[in-house]
């Protein structure tokens, strides 16, 4: 018979799972590496991003080193407004650009995917639509991080971060269904490791 109630074991590879971040300082920090900075070969970051509030400051989807004078510095974050903004510095020039208003939807999963070949210029896409283009990040071996804030008032969720170097990682098209670590993945945080699963 029908039930209101879910009784079903949970299945990652199912349900997949996120990370939560509640503005108090906190974020994930990876150890740098080669692997997760944009050079000469194909370089591909993707990743779900649910903000419950709009950002007073810079949401920081992911960044790599934690100083725009730092050489190799880039970052994309959420900004006020529903904006995305890229931020990089090339050669010890700071550079950055935003997007139209809106294109992060609040209360809601949005997904993010950067996409640079090499040295040619590289976008950003949300939700499968380009928003940001002019990107030519160069990267150092700093550490990575992931959800951090510049606001203490940031409420958000990231899901599912991938990123794949020296191959197209692209998405042929968004789906909701918990991404694969395709070949040449250097890095997947699937946020499956809970020891206590929600399920209301």
């Amino acid at each position: 018979t029908d039930s209101p109630n879910d009784y079903s074991e949970y299945s990652a590879t199912d349900h997949g799972g996120f990370v939560y971040f509640d503005g108090n300082l906190d974020n994930i920090s990876v150890a740098g590496s080669s692997d997760f900075a944009p050079s000469t070969s194909q370089f591909t970051i993707k990743l779900w991003y649910y903000p419950k509030v709009q950002s007073t400051g810079a949401t920081f989807l992911v960044r790599q080193g934690t100083s725009t004078s730092t050489v190799g510095f880039w970052a994309i974050a959420h900004y006020s407004s529903g904006r995305i903004r890229r931020m990089q510095n090339v050669g010890g020039s700071f550079n950055g650009a935003y997007s139209a208003n809106n294109v992060i939807k609040i209360g809601q999963w949005n997904y993010i995917e950067f996409y640079q070949n090499g040295a040619s210029t590289g976008e950003i896409k949300v939700n499968g639509v380009s928003v940001l283009t002019g990107a030519n990040y160069v990267g150092n071996t700093d550490d990575l991080q992931f959800g951090s804030s510049s606001n203490s008032d940031a409420d958000l969720f990231i899901s599912d971060i991938q990123i794949v170097k020296g191959s197209d990682g692209r998405e042929s098209s968004v789906s909701t269904a918990p991404m694969s670590s395709v070949s040449n993945t250097k890095l997947h945080i699937k946020g499956t490791d809970a020891s206590i699963i929600d399920k209301s």
